[in-house]
């Protein structure tokens, strides 16, 4: 979502517009938002489920809410499906807004993210070793290509070729630095 977030922020502001990223669990930067003119701005608040039961953090959302409309500002929250707010005003907000889902990938689809991450970086990781890491490693795309590039460094340091053993290898001594 974090992506996301930023991401849109980056296309509004190649577009000569201003975007601005706020992250929840930093109130200043939503209380400076208040104080200034948003004029037909994009305002990308994340984790805005961070907010909930927070009497003050929820009067400052319900504020920039408010702010943001009355400029003509497009406004666009991340949080958690299932998020409740004490404040029936802002539920309301909240409630008015359209809301997308997203879906964890499948399994799949993560292998294509890794293999396109892979071939981007100019990685040497057989499509094998990716399955094997997806399966049995993590299913967390950021972590999954650090790992790819841990391999392809120590393949490259041992200056051999990367392989499901070696993978293994590497895995496995992760797990058992977590035992100690």
């Amino acid at each position: 979502k974090t992506h996301l977030l930023q991401a849109a922020c980056h296309e509004y502001q190649l577009s000569g517009r201003i975007a601005s990223y706020v992250p929840m669990r930093n109130p200043a930067d939503i209380e400076a938002l208040l104080t200034r003119s948003l004029t037909g701005e994009l305002i990308c608040v994340d984790g805005v489920h961070t907010a909930a039961l927070h009497d003050d953090l929820e009067h400052s959302l319900f504020r920039l809410y408010n702010h943001a409309e009355m400029a003509g500002c497009k406004l666009i929250w991340s949080m958690h499906k299932n998020c409740q707010f004490s404040r029936k005003d802002l539920t309301s907000r909240q409630q008015a807004m359209l809301a997308i889902e997203l879906l964890p990938y499948n399994p799949e689809e993560i292998l294509q993210i890794l293999e396109q991450h892979i071939q981007q970086d100019r990685l040497f990781i057989p499509k094998e070793v990716c399955g094997f890491l997806i399966k049995n490693y993590t299913r967390n795309i950021n972590q999954l290509i650090s790992k790819a590039k841990e391999i392809e460094q120590y393949a490259c340091s041992v200056q051999k070729k990367a392989t499901l053993k070696m993978a293994k290898s590497l895995i496995f001594s992760d797990l058992h630095q977590l035992d100690e």
